[in-house]
């Protein structure tokens, strides 16, 4: 495992009922779906849910998303390993973040995808864009390389 890091809570916003989802005192708080570090210039994420699909998951995609921007890295590597679909809306979430780090020199590593989300990057082409590593060492290893054309 490459670290976890907790995401910080105040008492008051954990949720003890076991719900994703609660308000506390009109504060909105989901359940945390991967954990960030820091590495280089890169921040890794290892994503802990099986599927990326659904409203909820999109929302959390995000806040993850935020939370490895806000480590100031130029790229972003995503371990997938838990994860066995994602859905359309997450996927062009995927692409946007992309769009918005290859504006500025960086770019974005897909890691331990099982085949259905190889086979999803590559029918759609995408594997053009992000990189499909077999790990995070070696997607570390190429991530600051440019992407040469097939």
């Amino acid at each position: 495992m490459w670290g976890r890091r907790k995401r910080d809570r105040s008492p008051d916003e954990v949720p003890t009922d076991g719900s994703s989802q609660r308000a506390n005192a009109g504060v909105v708080t989901r359940e945390w779906i991967g954990d960030v570090e820091r590495i280089g210039r890169a921040a890794v994420a290892t994503l802990t849910v099986r599927e990326l699909d659904g409203d909820e998951s999109l929302r959390r995609l995000q806040d993850l998303l935020l939370s490895m921007e806000a480590t100031g890295a130029v790229h972003f590597v995503l371990d997938v390993q838990q994860v066995r679909t994602i859905a359309r809306d997450c996927l062009a979430t995927l692409v946007d973040t992309l769009h918005r780090l290859s504006s500025q020199d960086g770019g974005m590593a897909i890691v331990n995808s099982n085949h259905d989300v190889d086979y999803l990057f590559r029918m759609t082409q995408l594997d053009s864009r992000f990189r499909l590593c077999d790990d995070v060492m070696s997607a570390l290893s190429v991530i600051e390389k440019p992407l040469q054309p097939e």
